[in-house]
């Protein structure tokens, strides 16, 4: 009997991650180990990165990606320390408006941005980082604020009591306590920056592609599926690799996470991060909104009317009922997988390999993934 407990307990291990593990051997690794064994030829292991545009995609990708992130912490922070701390009318509210970006499709973060720039943003460096920014704010405020909404208030009182000032209590209590998840946060919005793509493919002018776009024009444009292979292949086993490291150095730092924050009124300085939060989040949405009932001359609706089928305009063909179906099942379908076997996962799975495991498909870009899939199971049953 001293061994059973143990025996079971490994046993539950084993069937709970098994349906996860089998979800990501068939969407991730069998795809991408198929396309690396079948389309990578040797030489181009080493010659694909002596190819024009190729280094310089990577550059942008690594610099633009740690600026994103950098400025992403920098500005999200303060929101996320008022929504932590503090209670107030509208908090829900503005709560959902910081999380609606990161549900959004690039497409219409990028869409968005175009609308509430002045034309001379447009196609600029500025222009992506201000949509990273507020695309993954959410990832701060959703990953950062539960640690800081844990933190009693009386070790915050009890420094300034000891004469410390805001500055000092933020620096040497604060942030301390929230390093874990803040590398956290910032892991994950460096990847999402770094393989962005649809906000990259809008808002990026000439000089401005990241390695996702590189592939993708390697791919689709060039033919060179080798190459698009070499790069994507790499870039997903560094990610997965600083994934891996940081799950090993990290990951168990994130548990008994309580809520001892009590209520407070707004003061000053939070008020005002309040009114800017607010306004920063809805101007591009309300730009967007403006933007389909106003053309270059005057108001219309006839977008809303092609939209719903009240008007036609030759070469654009909608049809919205469909388009609303076949995404509704397709993330009803997702949702059915993906909930139960993360919550199984999650729940029984302590070893940091099946961690691991089970992040290689956020280590992997979309378009790297998308290919690897498409050329995989481009075949019956599966096309």
């Amino acid at each position: 009997m001293v061994g059973y407990r143990p025996a079971m307990s490994k046993l539950w291990t084993r069937l709970a991650s098994a349906p996860a593990l089998v979800v990501v051997a068939a969407s991730t690794a069998i795809p991408l180990l198929a396309i690396s064994v079948q389309h990578i030829a040797s030489a181009d292991i080493f010659a694909v990165w002596r190819r024009p545009g190729v280094t310089d995609a990577l550059f942008f990708s690594l610099w633009q990606g740690m600026l994103s992130t950098v400025l992403t912490l920098a500005f999200g922070l303060f929101p996320t320390w008022v929504l932590a701390r503090y209670r107030f009318a509208g908090r829900s509210i503005l709560v959902a408006l910081v999380t609606v970006p990161f549900v959004l499709p690039t497409i219409a973060v990028g869409a968005a941005f175009l609308a509430v720039l002045p034309t001379s943003l447009h196609r600029t460096t500025w222009a992506i980082l201000l949509a990273h920014i507020f695309f993954n704010i959410s990832v701060v405020v959703r990953t950062v604020g539960p640690l800081w909404r844990s933190v009693d208030q009386g070790l915050i009182e009890s420094a300034q009591t000891l004469g410390a000032s805001p500055a000092q209590v933020y620096r040497h209590l604060i942030l301390p306590i929230a390093r874990p998840a803040i590398i956290s946060a910032g892991s994950l919005i460096f990847v999402m920056c770094f393989t962005s793509y649809g906000i990259i493919r809008i808002l990026g002018g000439p000089g401005l592609a990241t390695l996702d776009i590189e592939i993708y024009r390697r791919a689709v444009q060039l033919g060179d599926i080798s190459g698009a292979t070499v790069l994507g292949i790499t870039q997903t086993l560094c990610i997965a690799c600083a994934f891996a490291w940081w799950s090993r150095s990290q990951g168990a730092q994130f548990s008994k996470i309580g809520d001892r924050n009590s209520a407070r009124a707004l003061n000053r300085s939070s008020r005002i991060i309040v009114f800017l939060t607010a306004t920063a989040f809805t101007a591009p949405l309300g730009a967007l909104i403006f933007s389909s009932l106003h053309t270059r001359d005057s108001w219309s609706l006839t977008g809303w009317k092609v939209l719903f089928g009240l008007q036609d305009i030759r070469g654009l063909d909608i049809d919205l009922p469909s388009s609303l179906a076949t995404s509704l099942v397709y993330a009803l379908a997702a949702t059915a997988i993906a909930v139960p076997v993360g919550m199984a996962a999650t729940a029984f799975a302590r070893r940091h390999w099946i961690h691991t495991a089970v992040v290689l498909p956020l280590s992997t870009s979309p378009v790297v993934l998308g290919l690897a899939i498409l050329i995989t199971y481009d075949r019956a049953p599966f096309d």
